[in-house]
């Protein structure tokens, strides 16, 4: 289950939650966040400014609902490429 997959990351260090999502219950609204060790070790070196990357239909959920991989990033101050910070995974687009 989703619910397992985020405990066993939790206890390898990383932030990650599954979260219903209050008032989307009709459609079976959620969102699942990741953030790895080294992607949190970043946050408090480039958070100054960050930026968010939406890709919409990225695969299908459970439901055959589309769903949408958000990406928080910021730029790398050495070679100017982006960086990805966290992953946020939902399957209601006003999320």
């Amino acid at each position: 289950s989703i619910y397992l997959w985020c405990q066993k990351l939790q206890e390898k260090g990383w932030a990650a939650n599954f979260e219903k999502m209050p008032g989307e219950e009709a459609c079976n609204g959620f969102s699942i966040m990741l953030c790895s060790p080294w992607q949190q070790e970043l946050f408090n070196k480039y958070s100054d400014t960050v930026c968010l990357d939406s890709t919409h239909n990225t695969c299908r959920g459970p439901s055959d609902e589309k769903m949408f991989l958000n990406t928080i990033l910021v730029q790398d101050r050495v070679t100017g490429r982006g960086i990805p910070l966290a992953w946020l995974i939902t399957n209601y687009e006003s999320q």
